[in-house]
């Protein structure tokens, strides 16, 4: 499954959310392959660079695709 990330509410909370995902490499709007999806809390995680990231489905991140 293939996400874009990006502040979907638009809210400020998000955006230290993203920060910390540009800081691990995924600057907003980076498309992201390859990712877990975790039914329960509607996040996705992945790996990079030995760092963990995650944003949340409908407030910091977008489905782009299913692949």
């Amino acid at each position: 499954m293939d996400i874009q990330i990006k502040n979907v509410t638009g809210h400020p909370s998000n955006d230290g959310c993203i920060f910390e995902l540009q800081r691990a490499g995924f600057p907003e709007g980076t498309i992201v392959y390859d990712v877990r999806f975790d039914q329960r809390n509607k996040a996705f995680y992945w790996t990079s660079v030995n760092d963990n990231c995650v944003a949340y489905l409908n407030e910091t991140c977008i489905i782009y695709k299913k692949s």
